[in-house]
């Protein structure tokens, strides 16, 4: 996926959820609204975040290490 993909998918997504491009995401409403599960883990010097489909469970992992709160402007 090209960054212009990704920011047109981020744009859709937005547009989906009600969202401005101003405000930040809400994880846990998004995982909500489309059925994934999320797993909030300090993973020290790991990526931010990651999806991951086990099964036919879909899973949003959220690196919690150095973040106070841990969902705060993602």
């Amino acid at each position: 996926m090209s960054v212009a993909q990704a920011e047109a998918a981020a744009r859709e997504l937005r547009h989906v959820l009600g969202s401005s491009e101003s405000e930040p995401i809400d994880i846990l409403k998004v995982a909500h609204q489309v059925g994934a599960l999320v797993a909030l883990s300090p993973i020290d010097g790991g990526p931010q975040g990651m999806f991951a489909l086990r099964g036919s469970e879909a899973w949003i992992y959220v690196n919690t290490a150095g973040t106070r709160p841990p969902l705060l402007g993602r």
